[in-house]
């Protein structure tokens, strides 16, 4: 009897141990990335990648000013794929819920290229979170343009215009 209970917990668990292990790798991963990135920006050794990588590690940590402060510092130095780091910046604006903020930086990234898909696919969603649905519409209808494969898009287009039918 014993051994049956042993295998019946071995079985049950061992997927929890493995899935709670991988987690913690991450976890520490990112955390010695994070350490390694902030020593080189104090010692001034920072690229453009290296600046937007840390932005990725804050933006996985949630710590959405210190990401908003490392893109912006590092918009001020002049990038080539400056709708990159405008794109990020609206998602954190996004993500805290600031939604006129995130649309002036989605914007400004559809701007600096017209066809940005994601900054595009982005816009869209400010306009659905703020009930602008016609904008999300007319932004959907120009991102299907760019990309018509873009199931996402398509989706949200079909979904939006099947809502707008039945009003």
């Amino acid at each position: 009897m014993p051994k049956i209970y042993f295998m019946f917990l071995y079985v049950f668990l061992l997927p929890f141990v493995v899935l709670i292990t991988i987690q913690m790798v991450r976890i520490f991963m990112r955390e010695y990335w994070l350490v390694i990135l902030k020593r080189q920006q104090f010692n001034q050794n920072f690229t453009g990648d290296d600046m937007f990588n840390l932005a990725r590690l804050y933006t996985s940590k949630k710590e959405w000013f210190s990401c908003i402060r490392t893109l912006e510092s590092s918009l001020q130095n002049g990038l080539q794929n400056k709708y990159v780091y405008l794109n990020a910046l609206g998602f954190c604006y996004y993500s805290m819920g600031y939604y006129d903020l995130a649309k002036n930086y989605y914007v400004n990234a559809i701007n600096s290229k017209n066809d940005y898909t994601l900054a595009l696919s982005n816009l869209a969603k400010v306009y659905v979170a703020t009930k602008n649905h016609d904008k999300a519409l007319k932004v959907y209808e120009v991102l299907l343009k760019y990309d018509p494969d873009y199931k996402h898009a398509k989706d949200n287009f079909e979904s939006l215009r099947n809502r707008d039918s039945r009003i």
